[in-house]
């Protein structure tokens, strides 16, 4: 069974491996032993229990897997708040949502998740964030009306994007799935 998920394993690995300890860490029925680099080799050193050093008692499973996380905040550094302030407002068709500290812009979308302006000189310009859309083409008359530059527009059978930059060079990307 092991051969099928990994590969062939050596014989010392696969005679080793202390399947007690896993049982004995509540692990899922049917989860199986996860290795670092997904590599072993029967030349590397056994500990004190007779097993790889390498193999570490991790969990992998093809249940799905539930979280806590409940949405995103994106971030976007940028060299002068003032102007990303203005530029951001037009861009979004509206003001910020907040401005919790100096140097700090956040938008709120209605489907969940934020975005964050703030003002880092050093960093400006790496950032780059997709923002889902319920109507592509609306959105790009509305980039047209306030006389935004769309850098590229590209539909697909998947997805519809249009892609601006703001001053500082960070990416902001309108997508709509299909």
């Amino acid at each position: 069974m092991l051969e099928k998920h990994w590969g062939p394993l050596p014989a010392m690995a696969n005679a080793k491996f202390p399947w007690s300890d896993i049982k004995r860490r509540n692990v899922p029925e049917g989860a199986l032993p996860y290795r670092r680099n997904n590599l072993l080799r029967s030349d590397e050193p056994l500990d004190d229990r007779g097993v790889h050093e390498r193999t570490i008692p991790l969990i992998r499973t093809a249940k799905k897997i539930t979280m806590s996380m409940q949405n995103a905040m994106a971030a976007l550094p940028v060299s002068d708040i003032s102007a990303a302030s203005a530029w951001y407002t037009k861009l979004l068709g509206r003001g910020p949502t907040e401005a919790p500290m100096p140097g700090l812009l956040e938008w709120e979308f209605p489907g969940g998740g934020w975005l964050q302006v703030f003002e880092k000189p050093d960093r400006a310009g790496g950032g780059s964030v997709t923002i889902l859309e319920d109507d592509i083409d609306a959105r790009v008359a509305s980039l047209q009306t306030a006389h935004i530059r769309i850098d590229r527009e590209n539909d697909s059978d998947k997805t519809s994007i249009a892609v601006v930059e703001d001053a500082d060079g960070n990416r902001i990307t309108f997508a709509m799935p299909r």
